[in-house]
């Protein structure tokens, strides 16, 4: 698996030890129950037990597991679905119709 961010991480960031607290702010949640909630869900990888109460998730393994997540997020999504834009010579046209109108040259 190339493919996977952490393989362009050194050695020292793929190995970090990160506590709830890092990896919550990590992933963008404001609580720690939030992160229980995501290794409940799979959304996260279950912790390694330095000892105990201590729980620890590398770095490189949360980077992986959000990144297989993500990417099939992205492979189902469709899109904005509001109004297109015109192409840019047609936005230019548009603009300077609009311009045109403003300064009342017809």
């Amino acid at each position: 698996m190339s493919d996977l961010p952490s393989t362009t991480m050194s050695a020292y960031e793929r190995y970090q030890e990160l506590n709830v607290k890092q990896v919550a702010k990590f992933v963008g949640v404001e609580t720690n129950q939030t992160v229980w909630v995501y290794v409940q869900k799979g959304l996260l990888p279950e912790p390694r037990y330095i000892r105990p109460h201590a729980p620890r998730w590398r770095l490189g393994e949360v980077v992986d597991h959000t990144h297989r997540i993500m990417k099939s997020a992205d492979e189902t999504t469709t899109g904005f679905k509001g109004k297109p834009k015109p192409p840019k010579n047609q936005q230019d046209d548009n603009l300077l119709q609009k311009m045109r109108q403003r300064l009342k040259l017809g």
